[in-house]
């Protein structure tokens, strides 16, 4: 491979003395609404893919600078393969600003490079990635980020969320992080299993994991609030409720425990990424692109190694020895195996009647990721796959892609799993930042991620069929009156448009389930209110007969079917017979 980082010294120092001049003759060229900012000290930067491959193992040092990179509508691609690419040197970025922006600290020759292209820089030298968001201290969290609990702190209210709630949650011990294999300390990985011990044979089953990379804090925070959300909702939020009654959520919210405790910001290597396996005790710094470990997320099996890694073994994407070497990557995805097959091949499609899915927590992108990662290739199960990306984009307002849409990288988590058993699997890059902002957390990354989960637990009972139908919405009742909303139009099209289609019928079920397996589920037709199924979205209504019920509380379920044939998942409500 050339040495582009030699290539770009000497072109830097060439011409670093007419840049002013250079800068002059462009802004002229430039439209009016970035011609403020150039005669702010900005000068011109942008992304050659392979020179970010090249820059991509360049550790922080004295000659690097933090900077804001501003980028257009049309540069948001390239603009998050910088993001991804400088990794803990791009650790935050502001896509809603007048101007959207990135914050990175790259070198002057970078800074040449992108200058070429076309990107617009300026100079962000009091910029402090710990601090970037004014978050009061607290003793019990990530020093500065008061939402943020501490490896130790997962590990404890995960323990207490399962002694609190035994018929609910069970905490299970799925294997050892690196540094307790090699008597070095280190933790247990823990699993919980949440679903409601009520003998009745669970047809639904979601994986959820957080902290595979270290310094990522909203993934392990995320995971253990969405565990809390379903706990305190059961008994009072029929979907909740019902979720739990018949499938297994199993959260894992923090796969590598070792490394997030490096990140935790009580030492000052908060910028840690991999694992804590100090490789034949090699020479590794500790901070940014250059520490030891093995990287989990290219440490998983299929086309291990082939895409999206560097063999430098101090490298952020250093894949580790082989695929699989590391014991965090073996306890996920011993889970991973318990999972029924429905697949023949990863070049074959996985059957539609498929049950279970998977969502990876990471940050950040703001992106809805899916298989195949590795390549270009499409998944066997590509349009499926997509749908159901769209759907859960809905909710977090995240772009849905193909992950290798940014660049490719293989061993991953959801690769891997898709590959191995046909099960739909996604990563979730959430958020603007790696050390987010508190108050975006809580405002708008915690809550809409959440209703993505929700939806992600609805439907894992048939994920590649039920995001093609109709989401159940608004479900009450006034007495024995029964009303809902069926809407066929609930799709993020920002990267595409999922195909639509009229409203055909609508149904409710008594305290029984509907599943394809579960025949003896009763329906009852429920009516247009305005007369007929004849839009995308419909109002519908019906009369409960409630007599031969006992008294008490009871579910009713409540599902639509488009045009397409294809029914969505139910949404519940409780009624009460006195």
């Amino acid at each position: 491979m050339k040495n582009h980082k030699a290539e770009n010294r000497i072109h830097w120092n060439r011409n670093r003395f007419s840049l002013k001049e250079e800068i002059n003759q462009k802004e002229k060229k430039m439209r009016p609404r970035y011609q403020s900012l150039l005669k702010g000290g900005l000068f011109l930067l942008a992304l050659a893919v392979v020179c970010v491959f090249a820059f991509q193992a360049t550790a922080q040092d004295d000659a690097s600078t933090w900077y804001k990179i501003y980028y257009t509508k049309a540069q948001k691609i390239q603009a998050l393969r910088i993001i991804k690419e400088l990794g803990s040197r791009a650790p935050e970025y502001f896509p809603d600003e007048p101007y959207p922006y990135i914050v990175a600290r790259i070198s002057n020759e970078e800074a040449w490079a992108y200058y070429e292209q076309g990107f617009q820089v300026e100079e962000h030298s009091d910029y402090d990635p710990r601090h970037a968001a004014s978050i009061i201290r607290s003793d019990r969290a990530v020093p500065g980020y008061t939402c943020y609990r501490t490896a130790a702190e997962t590990i404890a209210d995960m323990k207490k969320l399962a002694a609190d709630h035994p018929g609910l949650v069970t905490l299970k011990d799925i294997g050892d992080s690196y540094l307790k294999t090699t008597g070095q300390g280190g933790e247990d990985i823990w699993k919980l299993e949440l679903s409601k011990s009520n003998g009745i044979f669970k047809r639904g089953r979601l994986l959820v994991t957080g902290g595979v990379h270290a310094r990522e804090y909203v993934g392990p925070e995320l995971a253990l609030r969405f565990a809390e959300y379903l706990v305190d909702n059961y008994g009072t939020n029929p979907d909740v409720t019902w979720i739990l009654n018949y499938s297994i959520v199993e959260i894992i919210p923090l796969v590598n425990p070792d490394g997030r405790k490096m990140a935790d910001g009580t030492t000052m290597q908060t910028d840690w990424r991999k694992n804590n396996h100090k490789h034949d005790n090699n020479n590794c710094g500790t901070v940014g692109s250059n520490h030891y470990g093995a990287d989990l997320n290219r440490n998983f099996k299929y086309k291990w190694g082939e895409s999206g890694v560097d063999w430098d073994v101090c490298a952020e994407t250093y894949p580790g020895k082989s695929a699989v070497s590391e014991p965090e990557t073996k306890a996920v995805r011993n889970v991973m195996l318990t999972y029924r097959d429905y697949n023949t091949s990863p070049t074959s499609p996985a059957s539609t009647d498929a049950r279970g899915l998977f969502i990876d927590l990471h940050s950040h992108g703001r992106l809805v990721l899916w298989p195949w990662g590795y390549g270009d290739a499409l998944a066997p199960n590509n349009t499926q796959l997509q749908t159901l990306g769209r759907k859960l984009a809905f909710f977090n307002n995240h772009t849905p892609e193909k992950a290798s849409g940014l660049y490719p990288a293989s061993g991953t988590t959801d690769d891997d799993l898709y590959a191995e058993k046909g099960i739909p699997a996604y990563t979730f890059e959430m958020g603007t930042a790696f050390f987010q902002g508190c108050s975006a957390f809580e405002s708008t990354i915690a809550p809409q991620n959440l209703k993505a989960l929700v939806y992600a637990a609805k439907a894992c009972f048939q994920p590649y069929k039920y995001p093609k139908g109709p989401d159940a919405l608004n479900v009450a009742l006034s007495g024995t009156n029964l009303t809902a909303t069926i809407n066929d139009t609930r799709y993020n099209n920002s990267n595409g448009s999922e195909p639509t289609q009229n409203i055909t019928a609508a149904e409710y079920y008594i305290d029984q389930f509907p599943d394809p397996e579960w025949p003896l589920a009763k329906p009852y037709a429920m009516s247009a209110t305005d007369g007929s199924f004849n839009s995308k979205t419909e109002n519908v209504r019906a009369t409960i007969n409630t007599s031969g019920l006992a008294k008490g509380k009871h579910m009713i379920y409540v599902r639509g079917k488009d045009a397409g044939n294809n029914w969505g998942p139910v949404s519940a409500v409780f009624l009460t017979v006195n």
